[in-house]
């Protein structure tokens, strides 16, 4: 086989030359290369170029290399040993510099791993499930007035599917919705037990999905653990907390003082960290189970979340492609069965879509769901903020090493005349740059590790450091070199260039001027860019969350007290409720599941006009119960008509709605008229539009409906001493239910729990802010020293010619300010883009923020003056006669 010779690669000769003294480079080389040519003759170029690779990596074995290293000028271990050495006596000479660099890096590292261990929790999450063929389904409206992702369906979807699609290996439904029968909040009592206590967390389960998800049980397992009928399932922190060091199957366990129908306990399992169900640690089985009659079977309501695993070997695009004529087959034909007016926007907009289990917890934001869960996005954000703070502290190491360059170039140039290479000086700033981030890495892993509770409180996480974790040294150790390389990389190519007869001559110049005083400009530009976009957007942040707080949500939520777990009472929740009223420091008193917050009881209906439910337009709301006061508890606000009472029996049929209601159904003059859900309804009064839900969503409509019944009392107080009146309602709970501890809330303090992501979001912004600040102003404080330095001959000059203070000081510091200012025009556009982004994610937002930058560009300057006017000031007081003699 003949072709035409091709060189051989050249990067095994690169590494010879740096491993070998000349004499053996070039026999070595010129033996390796006529084998190189020999082979190509034979064998085809890609096995000549393996096997002389092969060759250099034979040359490469410990007993040759050893010889020939014994026989080199440079002994490689002691110059390394040499370099270290050298590094940490710099160090030490150098201490301003080496303070500000090694504070500088262990702020960045300590932040940068904190963020990576948020980021790889929040990433692991169902991670375990990624490679299984396991879905939720979701129904997707692209309506142009309508467009909205949600998981709820009706009960009878997952059974349908297992029996109508053979590629489907099994499916399994989960109801979460609190409320919901016994879903949510209960008073939980081992039947051997006296004391009631509130337990939240608790759902329901097919028992097909505790192995579908992969349940991992400490007593039970998953195939019996729900088979049978009132089964209940719960986790091992809960069952450690009732039955501690005991197998609890078979305990008998009351709900809510329903000694009827009581549960037996049929496992336990761990507890679901890690996974989207992680807020769930009680389940009842759906076995047998059925809220109303014909609930299971029908195609009427939306509450559950339906799970399907598909059979192996059946690709998921398969499946994909039929979703749409499933629902047709089941959702359109309902409609169509039921009269419904919309057939063909339904045909035209509806559809299912599924959701790989391991993309729920991140990639959910746009899906309506039973609870919040994390954002890619800000998790890609907290990501850049990582990488940017490291990205910083790198640029304050190659920064504060180029501008010492001028205390280091007599160094380096007597180290050239001695017969150093350009090699030894680059892999001795190399060394240090290694030394330096060593010492870095270590103090920052304290640091993120002592800083670790505070971490987890903001961010509601139960990280754990990974100090058993092997990976994570090897992790740091790698981390560590990477690390090290990048940021010492151009301060050894820039410091081995230096000429060694100029230094030695006295004839380099370090000036304010060329090409790397512009990277060092650069580098200080980007650093309080990436500190100004993190300060406007802690500031965006407070403002939004300071709107939300303060904003007229049309009723009044302070002074506001709910008082938990009533329902028990039974016959005795009126007469409990008269002595709550009797008491002076109570205004009023309401009995209702729902209230405008989060954590209440909600329950989505379909709404028509009364006759018209098979020919007019079906509009979807909340229906609520609550008692007569419920209006004047809350302080909400009639626009028409009046509220029901109890005293008119004509009202068991009265309902008053919401100003959203009025215009979704399109009602001219509301009073008196009828509308419908399953039965119809009488409109005697309109309250004016107020956020029930969170402000991220519109006023949605809303009907509230007489019922006396609740397991909630809310409490409108015009009180003083608030403790003493706490104390009062407490004496009158212990009256009434004493085996039961009282539960309370404000108002006001579940409000803002419901924004308690947003705070979190504040806070990370503010602290990440104040960190990024301080690791460029130590940058910026080093620079400011390195420019005294250059110019104190200048200085001292013009202050023997008669300069002011004020005018050494402008000198000085204005380069630095003017630097400062183009970072903020660059940010100012880059924080205006993704904080608009931020905000679109709420119905009801801050318009205007322009304020925010004015206020943090304020900010900036004044802290980077304060930085850099601290060694101009010192230059500008000091002695001109001792910077004369010193030249």
């Amino acid at each position: 086989m003949s072709h035409q010779p091709i060189d051989p690669p050249k990067w095994p000769a690169r590494l010879l030359s740096f491993l070998l003294k000349r004499e053996y480079l070039e026999e070595i080389e010129g033996d390796m290369i006529e084998e190189f040519y020999y082979h190509q003759q034979r064998f085809s170029i890609r096995k000549a170029r393996y096997l002389y690779c092969r060759e250099l990596f034979k040359l490469l074995r410990p007993n040759l290399i050893k010889n020939l290293l014994k026989t080199q000028k440079l002994n490689y271990m002691g110059t390394i040993s040499n370099y270290t050495k050298v590094a940490f006596r710099n160090i030490r000479k150098h201490r301003t510099y080496s303070a500000i660099k090694i504070g500088g890096f262990s702020i960045g590292i300590a932040i940068s791993l904190l963020i990576s261990l948020f980021v790889l929790d929040e990433l692991g999450i169902d991670q375990q499930l990624k490679e299984e063929s396991i879905y939720r389904m979701v129904v997707s409206s692209s309506r142009p007035d309508m467009q909205y992702q949600s998981t709820s369906v009706p009960p009878i979807l997952g059974p349908s599917l297992k029996q109508d699609y053979p590629e489907l290996k099994q499916t399994g439904r989960i109801l979460i919705f609190d409320g919901f029968g016994d879903a949510g909040g209960n008073l939980f009592r081992p039947s051997d037990r006296e004391t009631r206590v509130f337990e939240e967390r608790f759902g329901y389960a097919d028992p097909s999905i505790l192995e579908m998800l992969e349940f991992k049980f400490t007593y039970g397992n998953a195939a019996s653990a729900l088979s049978e009928p009132r089964s209940l399932i719960l986790s091992a922190s809960k069952a450690n907390k009732y039955f501690p060091d005991e197998d609890p199957i078979g305990k008998t366990i009351f709900i809510n003082e329903n000694k009827e129908e009581p549960y037996t306990i049929g496992g336990v399992f761990q507890d679901l960290d890690g996974t989207h169900l992680s807020h769930v640690d009680f389940f009842f089985t759906l076995v047998g189970k059925e809220f109303w009659e014909g609930e299971q079977t029908n195609w009427c309501c939306y509450n559950y979340v339906t799970y399907f695993e598909l059979k192996d070997g059946v690709p998921p695009q398969q499946f994909e492609d039929k979703l749409k004529s499933i629902y047709d087959r089941y959702f359109l034909a309902y409609a169509i069965e039921e009269g419904h007016q919309d057939i063909e926007d339904e045909r035209k907009y509806m559809t299912l879509k599924m959701q790989h289990v391991s993309d729920i917890y991140l990639h959910s934001s746009d899906i309506y769901d039973f609870r919040s869960f994390g954002d890619i996005k800000m998790v890609a954000v907290f990501g850049a903020i990582a990488i940017f703070i490291l990205l910083l502290a790198c640029m304050n190491f190659v920064n504060l090493t180029t501008a010492n360059s001028a205390q280091r170039s007599k160094e380096i140039g007597l180290r050239k005349a001695v017969g150093s290479g350009r090699k030894g000086i680059m892999m001795q700033f190399l060394i240090e740059a290694m030394v330096l981030t060593g010492v870095s890495v270590v103090i920052g892993t304290v640091l993120a590790f002592l800083v670790m509770p505070f971490f987890n409180a903001v961010a509601d996480k139960h990280i754990l450091f990974p100090w058993a974790d092997p990976l994570f040294y090897l992790l740091i150790l790698g981390f560590t070199l990477i690390i090290g390389m990048v940021s010492g990389a151009y301060p050894a190519l820039y410091l081995s260039s230096i000429n060694t007869i100029a230094v030695l001559g006295g004839q380099m110049k370090l000036t304010r001027k060329g090409r790397n005083s512009l990277l060092r400009s650069g580098l200080v530009v980007f650093q309080f860019m990436i500190s100004m976009i993190l300060i406007a957007g802690a500031l965006i942040v407070y403002q939004q969350m300071s709107f939300i707080l303060n904003k007229d949500l049309g009723y009044d939520k302070e002074q506001v007290l709910m008082i938990h777990g009533v329902g028990t009472m039974g016959e005795s929740l009126k007469a409990f409720k008269g002595e709550l009223e009797s008491l002076p420091e109570v205004q009023s008193a309401t009995v209702s599941n729902s209230l405008p917050v989060e954590g209440t009881h909600r329950n989505g209906n379909g709404f028509w006009l009364a006759g018209q439910r098979d020919v007019g337009t079906r509009v979807g709301g909340q229906f609520w119960r609550a008692d007569e006061d419920y209006l004047k508890t809350l302080g909400l606000e009639l626009v028409e008509g009046r509220m029901f009472s109890k005293d008119m029996v004509s009202d068991s049929n009265a309902v008053v709605v919401n100003e959203a209601m009025i215009k979704g159904l399109s009602i001219d003059d509301p009073l008196n008229t009828r509308i419908q859900n399953w039965v119809e309804w009488k409109i005697v009064g309109v309250v004016k539009d107020f956020n029930y839900d969170n402000l991220r969503e519109e006023i949605r409509p809303l009907v509230l409906a007489r019922g006396s019944w609740g397991d909630m009392i809310t409490l409108r107080l015009a009180a003083t001493d608030m403790r003493g009146t706490l104390d009062k309602i407490e004496g009158l709970w212990d009256r009434f239910n004493p085996n039961q501890p009282i539960r309370t809330d404000f108002l006001d303090q579940r409000f803002e729990v419901m924004y308690e992501d947003v705070q979190r979001t504040r806070t990370i912004f503010l602290v990440f802010a104040v960190f990024g600040v301080i690791v460029a102003c130590l940058g910026l404080f080093g620079l400011s020293v390195y420019t005294v330095a250059l110019r104190n001959k200048e200085m001292t000059i013009r202050k023997v010619l008669g300069a002011s203070v004020q005018s050494i000081l402008r000198l000085l510091t204005i380069d630095y300010l003017k630097l400062v200012v183009l970072s903020m025009v660059i940010a100012v556009p880059v924080a205006w883009y993704f904080a608009d982004e931020w905000l679109a994610g709420f119905s009801y937002r801050i318009e205007t923020f322009w304020d925010t930058f004015i206020y943090g560009g304020i900010l900036l300057v004044v802290i980077a003056l304060g930085v850099v006017s601290f060694q101009s000031l010192k230059a500008a007081f000091s002695n001109p006669s001792t910077g004369l003699r010193n030249e």
